[in-house]
């Protein structure tokens, strides 16, 4: 099993445009994902990044400041600093991480972010807006960002390897996303327990290791169902071992 901390989700597809930085300063870190696999990197502020094979990012991390360049595509985990927000550099515009999971694209038509928690800022040359989750925002070439709501974000926070990237997230929404990526049912007994936050990331895990390891980190009993698990907290499941519901 593999998972850590973090605190936001970014999957980012770059032009193969090297961003020049524009306080004229050489990256801190420059790191690089072989043609074949995959690369995980720990960035200098603890946050956590996932490259697809042939993609670089540079870092620019000093004090006050956390930027990185992307060219080609990665997962952030970005440690939460809302003094020091973290910004992603595209040729498009920019993505300030004010805490959230999102997905960034960048093609010849723009720059395109989803959010599916929390909240993000836009920006480019003709404007800035925030994008709440559930939205999505494009910025194109010479015009202003254009924020929409999305009909269905859940989807797009499955890496291709089978990655999932939680940061504080209740853990009412983390079993819904698992339920519905591995096709098992993982239900909740108890709205304390709903409202439980999780933050953590699993890479091809089974379905068995992930609900133990929520169970773990949310101090709760996993409990076979019929088709999967149900999560109980340890007063619940005491009451349930005595026939008390």
């Amino acid at each position: 099993m593999t998972w850590g901390l973090l605190a936001a989700a970014v999957a980012t597809i770059g032009l193969g445009i090297q961003f020049v930085d524009p306080f004229g300063a050489d990256p801190s870190a420059v790191h690089r994902a072989a043609q074949a696999e995959d690369l995980t990197v720990t960035l200098a502020d603890g946050s956590f990044a996932r490259l697809a094979h042939g993609s670089t990012l540079r870092e620019w991390a000093t004090e006050g400041r956390r930027e990185v360049s992307l060219e080609g595509r990665a997962f952030f985990a970005v440690a939460r600093d809302e003094a020091n927000p973290f910004v992603v550099r595209t040729d498009g515009g920019e993505i300030t991480v004010l805490g959230t999971r999102f997905q960034v694209s960048t093609t010849d038509d723009g720059t395109g972010t989803i959010v599916v928690e929390g909240l993000v800022r836009v920006s480019n040359d003709r404007g800035t807006a925030e994008v709440p989750a559930g939205s999505s925002a494009l910025m194109a070439d010479g015009s202003p960002p254009e924020v929409q709501e999305v009909e269905d974000v859940a989807a797009l926070l499955v890496w291709p390897d089978g990655t999932l990237l939680y940061h504080a997230t209740p853990l009412a929404q983390v079993v819904a996303e698992v339920s519905r990526f591995y096709g098992r049912a993982l239900r909740i007994e108890g709205s304390d327990l709903s409202q439980r936050r999780v933050t953590a990331w699993f890479q091809g895990d089974p379905f068995e290791a992930v609900a133990e390891s929520l169970c773990l980190v949310t101090e709760a009993v996993c409990e076979p169902d019929a088709d999967g698990f149900v999560m109980v907290s340890d007063a619940r499941s005491e009451d349930r071992a005595a026939g008390g519901i």
